[in-house]
């Protein structure tokens, strides 16, 4: 896609066009950010994103310099959200016809008990990867070749180059020093 960053200044319909720039992750990074302030989940903030990336490339010759190009691209990613929002809005109206009231509200306790628990889950994620890259490499990498990839405390041992019993040492110690700077983590997020 021919489009400048954000910071440039497009003086005119023709410096768009012929631009060497692309859409690059500093972009697509500030549409996803402006999604995210209209919707709260993650997967509907990346539709509008790619839906704001698709508008973009196919209304690029409606751009005429006017204005900087990050004001035309907040437009149509206004623009989008406002769709977004009113199809949604649509769908759920026409759910809850179908469905009943009742059966509607059980559906949403549902939806966001799980929306819940993915969210928890990614933190646990995050919190896990925080802990590991907080350890020595003699102590991550054990644990990443015995839980990450699955392989036998021989294996391991061979790897080290010490006996299975000091692997298994080794390993007891890392998972020991993994618990620590994770409890950790986990206490500062609370």
């Amino acid at each position: 896609m021919l489009i400048p960053p954000p910071e440039s200044k497009a003086k005119s319909k023709e410096d768009i066009q012929t631009s060497s720039f692309c859409f690059g992750t500093p972009c697509r990074e500030r549409i996803y950010r402006w999604a995210r302030r209209f919707v709260s989940n993650h997967d509907d903030a990346e539709d509008i994103r790619q839906e704001v990336c698709l508008r973009c490339l196919l209304r690029q010759a409606t751009f005429r310099g006017e204005a900087q190009f990050a004001t035309w691209l907040h437009r149509v990613m206004v623009s989008v959200c406002q769709d977004f929002l009113r199809k949604k809005r649509r769908r759920q109206e026409a759910t809850e016809t179908e469905m009943g009231e009742e059966a509607f509200r059980i559906a949403q306790a549902v939806q966001a008990q799980i929306q819940a628990a993915s969210e928890e889950t990614a933190a646990i994620v995050d919190r896990a990867q925080a802990a590991l890259a907080q350890l020595m490499e003699r102590q991550r990498q054990p644990l990443e070749w015995k839980y990450v990839e699955h392989c036998s405390h021989a294996e391991i041992a061979r790897r080290l180059g010490v006996t299975e019993r000091s692997a298994r040492v080794i390993l007891h110690h890392a998972r020991a020093a993994f618990k620590k700077a994770y409890e950790a983590l986990y206490e500062d997020s609370m």
